[in-house]
């Protein structure tokens, strides 16, 4: 099981490294800012999720990332674009409303008013999207996948009655390198 985590944590560094490399955002000293780290955890993250298969029927060999918002995390996707993924290309797509989420695996949320991540989620609930944001309390709210610091690092937490809604199946081993929560609700 350590030697596990110690893979994943590698892959996680070299692709951290990889995207440093292609323009992705970098802070003083080389370090990758946070939202590029957030950005490659993303990556990370849906290696290990499987949706069912109408969700992947009429994408023409894509994943589609689509963010709603703004703000530095939305910025930092952009260095996924065009990354291959699950045999893939990684597509990344600004939206403006729920309604354009047609065709969207993963729906990542940037700064929003907190009313608008409500009803995001409601009107989400039955879709088959990873639903990841780095709002406070998101995965609490609803969200599958929430973005906390801890201890000055950056961790995520899984909600999964929300991915079980969303008919997103998460591996053991992603599940381990997270904390579980449930909806507050």
């Amino acid at each position: 099981m350590q030697m596990r985590k110690f893979v994943l944590s590698i892959a996680w560094v070299t692709l951290l490294v990889a995207l440093s490399g292609s323009g992705t955002a970098v802070a003083e000293g080389g370090k990758p800012t946070e939202n590029a780290v957030k950005s490659a955890m993303i990556f990370n993250m849906i290696k290990f999720v499987d949706w069912p298969a109408e969700a992947l029927a009429n994408d023409a060999g894509t994943i589609t990332v689509c963010v709603l918002g703004k703000g530095g995390l939305a910025g930092a996707l952009d260095a996924l674009q065009g990354e291959q993924l699950k045999g893939r290309k990684v597509v990344v797509r600004q939206i403006k409303q729920v309604a354009d989420t047609g065709n969207c695996q993963v729906l990542v949320i940037g700064d929003v008013e907190r009313r608008i991540v409500t009803t995001v989620i409601e009107q989400t609930r039955q879709l088959p999207l990873l639903t990841i944001s780095d709002l406070p309390n998101f995965a609490q709210a609803g969200g599958v996948v929430g973005f906390v610091e801890q201890s000055g690092k950056i961790r995520f937490v899984i909600n999964l009655s929300a991915s079980a809604q969303h008919k997103v199946r998460i591996h053991s081993l992603l599940l381990k390198m997270a904390r579980i929560v449930q909806d507050s609700q």
